[in-house]
């Protein structure tokens, strides 16, 4: 289990960083007129994917979250291949603090286009479940790491 937990947070990372991927190409360009597989799963009332992508919301200081997403998804693949190299997480203070920062910002995304734009985007929600999967495997991988589960 110690090693299979950092092997799935490192597919989850590898989904996001797709995922991530998916969503700065939706935002420079209209992708459903160009692959007809995403225009299908983006039909949702009001044209969610659309709506979120084109929001004010969908960027911090001009760039879209898509960038940060990717940065970030790709930051974590990085400490998931130190973590197989070494047998240990790298930054044991400081990666928690950012795992957790992001878990922060992205659930107010997701509030944010679920209760003030009213819309449900498919990929966003992706990345965002992700994310959440994503941490949840980091901290039960650092719960086994410390021993703690001996103790049960």
């Amino acid at each position: 289990m110690r090693r299979i937990l950092p092997i799935l947070v490192g597919v989850l990372a590898l989904i996001g960083i797709l995922d991530s991927g998916y969503l700065i190409l939706d935002h420079f360009s209209n992708l459903d007129s160009v692959i007809p597989m995403v225009a299908s799963s983006c039909e949702l009332p009001a044209g969610a994917c659309r709506t979120v992508a084109k929001s004010t919301q969908s960027t911090v200081l001009g760039i879209p979250n898509g960038v940060f997403g990717a940065g970030y998804f790709a930051f974590v693949l990085a400490m998931v291949i130190l973590r197989m190299h070494t047998g240990k997480w790298p930054l044991p203070r400081s990666l928690p603090v950012i795992l957790t920062l992001s878990l922060a910002y992205s659930g107010f995304l997701a509030y944010t286009m679920i209760v003030s734009m009213d819309t449900l985007c498919p990929f966003c929600m992706a990345a965002h479940c992700t994310n959440a999967v994503m941490v949840g495997f980091y901290a039960a991988s650092r719960f086994l790491d410390r021993g703690c589960a001996a103790s049960w």
